[in-house]
């Protein structure tokens, strides 16, 4: 049973040891005292917690067990004054206000916290710029120098470095960005090599020709330039109607070539009057024809029309329907209707 116990403490305690995660190297990058990268080496993966005190940055886990000292390499003259352990908390201290950013690592057992200067000044926020361009953070890298150029529109490294940028991303803005480098500066030759590159496979540009000085006069000022529109009507009508010799000549030729607009008008407008006037004529009124009674079959009925017909008037005027009239005398609807129109078409011709 001892035994067991002891087996099972052992268990226990090494999964403690196995559970538990420490420090063991801590390391920084500067970057023009702008902006220092530290990272923080851990034994096993595990969660962190990162947060700030004043002008300290601390990075700490979550561990009841005695800690180890971690290997420290601190490079002094940055934006951090010093780094130092407390037990399962990495203390940084650093020099003024700052801001930082945790980045994301493919190693698990690393942390890795970029710590930047919160007023940098022209130099320290190229550098920025540069280290997020360094850093594949080609978003942010853009961001910072577009900021820099509206600050600093003319400044040829601020363009070169944002040209080098825009060429790793494949951008369209490249060329216009290195275009605008000054040929005077000293980033202008990497930035004609950086062009080139971009345009390989483009035919250049030919060279303008060159200007023959001897062909120009001397002290002769350039002519002002005018609109194309007012310098080709004024051609024309110098080469086609001389203003002196020939102005009714010029005046003719103007009618001949309104003529055939004109008649082709007339043409059109008599032709609108024609169809107009078709149109307009008043068609004649067509009568309908008189419809014809129906023939009563005097075979089915077995009495005469006549007979039928005063019994039909002696009924209706008496305030029968039709249909009744037709059920009281055996007879169709119809005939019945047809004696009705009989007795008030002899009506009709009587008045």
């Amino acid at each position: 049973m001892k035994r067991f116990i002891c087996v099972l403490l052992l268990t226990i305690s090494l999964g403690i040891l196995a559970a538990s995660a420490e420090f063991t190297r801590v390391y920084m990058e500067d970057h023009n005292s702008a902006v220092v990268r530290v990272v923080v080496v851990l034994s096993q993966q595990k969660l962190c917690k990162i947060s700030t005190s004043g002008s300290t940055l601390e990075v700490s886990i979550d561990s009841s067990l005695p800690q180890n000292a971690a290997q420290i390499a601190f490079v002094a003259g940055g934006l951090l004054s010093g780094i130092q352990q407390e037990g399962s908390t990495i203390q940084l201290q650093v020099k003024q206000n700052f801001r930082y950013e945790r980045s994301s690592y493919a190693n698990p057992y690393r942390i890795v916290i970029d710590i930047f200067k919160t007023s940098p000044n022209k130099d320290e926020r190229l550098s920025i710029a540069n280290f997020y361009a360094e850093t594949g953070k080609l978003n942010s890298a853009d961001n910072e120098y577009f900021e820099l150029n509206r600050d600093y529109p003319k400044d040829a490294q601020i363009l070169y470095h944002w040209g080098v940028l825009l060429t790793k991303r494949q951008s369209d803005r490249a060329t216009k960005i290195l275009m605008q480098i000054p040929a005077q500066s000293a980033y202008y030759p990497p930035a004609k090599g950086l062009l080139a590159k971009i345009h390989a496979d483009e035919e250049p540009l030919p060279p303008p020709p060159p200007i023959n000085e001897e062909e120009q006069a001397p002290n002769q000022l350039e002519p002002p330039v005018q609109k194309p529109d007012t310098v080709s009507h004024s051609q024309d009508y110098k080469a086609v109607c001389p203003p002196v010799t020939e102005a009714n000549t010029c005046k003719g030729s103007k009618l001949l070539s309104f003529l055939p607009i004109v008649l082709v008008e007339a043409v059109l407008l008599s032709l609108f009057i024609f169809l107009l006037s078709g149109l307009l004529k008043k068609k004649p009124l067509k009568t309908k024809p008189r419809p014809e009674a129906p023939e009563l079959n005097e075979a089915n009925t077995g009495l005469e029309t006549k007979t039928l017909k005063r019994m039909v008037s002696k009924l209706l005027a008496d305030g029968w329907t039709p249909k009744e009239i037709a059920r009281e005398l055996k007879l169709k609807q119809k005939d019945v209707e047809h004696l009705v129109h009989l007795c008030q078409t002899e009506i009709q011709d009587k008045d």
